[in-house]
């Protein structure tokens, strides 16, 4: 219930719209055993505590970069975890009521957490644009979930213009879209965006990002070279109805292909 009542606290007051909310829980939860260790004074305790504990922010960091179900796996594992800690460390300073408290959070917090993912349709419609945008861009283009296209995208989108983008000028239906987004992250499968500002308008939202990457996958007919890019850009966004609509964009690409030796 506590874990119920923490998800649906973060929900209202919209902690959870920052992905790193449910990592960071996670983090703070596998912290608590290595905690008792030092309280119980048992070296040998916080050795293989603070082992697992990397264990599991190392599982948080993987989940907040490239998919939250990987964090409500770690979730449910924390879980298993708590009902045979005891049998598998001996460790003097977790108080008996913790194992099973913590497996019932953990449990619930995986729950409430696998539910957000799985159907967040009414928790999109709350959003302003802006937070819907952050959402987008973070859960499709950095994240790479093509199936999440489909939550955030209008029937229609229509890239009024983004030179040098193959599908400049034309008009989308949502699986164009991925085609779009596979071929685009299909060269550098770590991509990432970083937001750095919006200006928010009524149903358009001007984002200035920093996309990175490496370059592991084929560009054309050419080897992957394993060079890091590092590109500017700035995009306008269009909203309906709390959909994504179109957009206009500029991107130094010029600088991707100097980056990856293709051109002088």
């Amino acid at each position: 219930m506590l874990s119920l009542g923490a998800a649906l606290l973060a929900r209202h007051v919209g902690f959870d719209r920052d992905r790193a909310f449910y990592p960071t829980v996670l983090i703070v939860i596998a912290s608590y055993y290595a905690l008792f260790a030092v309280m119980g004074g048992s070296v040998h305790a916080l050795f293989y505590d603070s082992i697992v504990m990397m264990g599991f922010v190392a599982a948080a960091v993987i989940g907040f970069k490239s998919s939250p179900w990987i964090v409500v796996l770690a979730l449910v594992g924390h879980g298993i975890l708590d009902a045979f800690h005891a049998r598998i460390v001996d460790n003097p300073g977790v108080p008996p009521w913790w194992p099973p408290f913590c497996l019932a959070f953990d449990v619930g917090a995986a729950g409430c957490l696998a539910w957000f993912t799985k159907a967040p349709t009414g928790h999109l419609s709350r959003m302003t644009n802006g937070e819907l945008l952050r959402a987008f861009m973070d859960r499709v283009w950095t994240a790479g979930e093509v199936a999440a296209v489909d939550e955030y995208l209008a029937a229609s989108y229509t890239i009024y213009s983004d030179p040098g983008d193959p599908w400049d000028g034309q008009t989308l239906d949502r699986d164009t879209f991925k085609q779009r987004l596979i071929s685009s992250r299909g060269p550098f499968p770590d991509l990432r965006f970083d937001l750095e500002e919006f200006v928010e308008g009524e149903n358009r939202v001007a984002l200035g990002w920093t996309m990175r990457g490496t370059n592991t996958g084929s560009v054309g007919d050419r080897a992957p070279s394993g060079q890091p890019i590092v590109v500017h850009g700035l995009t306008i966004y269009y909203f309906t109805n709390g959909r994504i609509i179109g957009h206009r964009q500029v991107v130094d690409r010029l600088s991707v292909v100097q980056q990856l030796g293709l051109i002088g």
